[in-house]
C-alpha cells in the first residue's frame, strides 16, 4: 500500500527512463536479458521494488521505489548491467505526489498504445503489466502496487481509457463523413 509519507523527502518513488537499443528479431532475448538484469538488482537492493516497467524499442521506463536515496547507485548499476558504461539520455525523476505516481504509471503502460505497438496496454508483451496479469512467464519480481490482480478491470479501462476516447472519437468523424 502506497502511504502519502513515501512522497515526502527523501523520495522514495522514481520515474527511470533510458535508451535502450532492441533488436527486433530478438525482442523476446533483450526482454529476458533486461529483466535478468533486473533480478540481479533486486538481489543488490532488498528494499528495491519494482512498480512498473515497460520495454520499448528504443527505450526503456521503470517505475521503481527504494528508500534510502540509493537509486543513483541502482540505475548506474543497471546500465552496467545492460553494458551501456556511459549513459548518454538518461532520466531519473522523483515522483513527488500520488498524483504525479498515478501519471507516470499510466504514461508507462500506455506507451506501447501511444507508439502504435499494440491496441491496449495488457497485451503488450514487454511490460510488466503483462506479467502481473499472469500472460507472460513470471521471469521477474515487480510490485503489483495498483492491485491489478484484484481489481484487472477497473484498472485496465483506467489504463485503455484513453484508446477508447480515441476510437469513439474516430468512430463519430467516420460516420459524419461517410454519411
Amino acid at each position: 500500500m502506497i502511504r502519502h509519507s513515501q512522497f515526502k523527502f527523501p523520495y522514495e518513488y522514481f520515474h527511470f527512463n533510458f535508451k535502450l537499443e532492441v533488436f527486433p528479431l530478438f525482442k523476446p532475448l533483450d526482454w529476458r536479458f533486461l529483466c535478468h538484469c533486473l533480478n540481479k538488482c533486486l538481489e543488490k537492493w532488498p528494499g528495491l521494488e519494482i512498480q512498473s516497467l515497460v520495454m520499448m524499442d528504443s527505450h526503456t521506463h521503470i517505475l521503481f521505489r527504494l528508500p534510502g536515496q540509493g537509486e543513483n547507485f541502482f540505475t548506474t548499476e543497471l546500465l552496467g548491467l545492460l553494458g551501456q558504461k556511459k549513459p548518454q539520455e538518461t532520466l531519473v525523476e522523483p515522483i513527488r505526489n500520488y498524483s504525479q505516481y498515478l501519471n507516470t504509471y499510466k504514461y508507462i503502460y500506455r506507451n506501447p498504445v501511444e507508439a502504435g505497438l499494440s491496441l491496449r496496454c495488457e497485451t503488450y508483451p514487454y511490460s510488466s503489466l503483462h506479467l502481473h496479469l499472469g500472460l507472460g512467464e513470471q521471469i521477474l519480481k515487480t510490485v503489483d502496487a495498483m492491485n491489478v490482480i484484484q481489481h484487472p478491470n477497473k484498472i485496465l479501462s483506467w489504463l485503455n481509457y484513453e484508446n477508447f476516447y480515441k476510437q469513439s472519437k474516430l468512430k463519430e468523424i467516420q460516420q459524419k463523413y461517410l454519411m
